[in-house]
C-alpha cells in the first residue's frame, strides 16, 4: 500500500490486491457437492449403511454415480473430480439396468443423450411417451 497525496481530499492509502483467478474445475468440485446434497426434492430417499447416519444423503433414488465433466468444445473434457457418500464422480454412467447394463463413458452432454438412448435409455420425456405410445 502506497499514500496518495491529493490537495482537495486529503491523503489517502491505495492497495493494490492481486487475488488470483481459479480454474472453474476446482469451483466446480466445491459447489456440486452441497447442491446435490442439498437439492430440494419433493419426495426422496436414503439407502444403504450410510443411511442411518445424519446428514446422510438423500435423493429421488438411490444415487449409484455422479457424472461431472468440463472443458471447452473444442478440447477433451476433464473428469471434475469429487465424492459425495463414498460415490466419487466420474465420466461414467450406466444406462437400462437390464437392456443395456454395461458401463458407458461420456465426454459432454450431446454425448449422453446419445449414448443413453443407445443403452435404452431415453432423457426427453416427450419423446419417451411417444415410443412408448407407438
Amino acid at each position: 500500500a502506497h499514500v496518495h497525496a491529493d490537495p482537495k481530499k486529503g491523503d489517502f492509502y491505495v492497495a493494490h490486491i492481486a487475488k488470483p483467478g481459479r480454474a472453474a474445475e476446482a469451483i466446480i468440485a466445491e459447489l456440486v457437492p452441497g447442491i446435490i446434497r442439498d437439492f430440494p426434492w419433493p419426495k426422496s430417499m436414503r439407502w444403504g449403511a450410510a443411511s442411518a447416519k445424519p446428514g446422510s444423503l438423500r435423493w429421488v433414488r438411490p444415487l449409484q454415480s455422479i457424472l461431472c465433466t468440463f472443458g471447452p468444445e473444442t478440447e477433451e473434457p476433464v473428469v471434475v473430480d469429487f465424492e459425495i457418500d463414498g460415490i466419487r464422480s466420474g465420466n461414467i454412467t450406466y444406462g437400462h439396468r437390464f437392456h443395456a447394463p454395461g458401463a458407458i463413458t461420456v465426454r459432454r452432454f450431446d454425448d449422453y443423450a446419445a449414448k443413453l438412448e443407445v443403452a435404452k435409455v431415453v432423457l426427453d420425456a416427450d419423446r419417451r411417451k411417444d415410443i412408448i405410445l407407438s
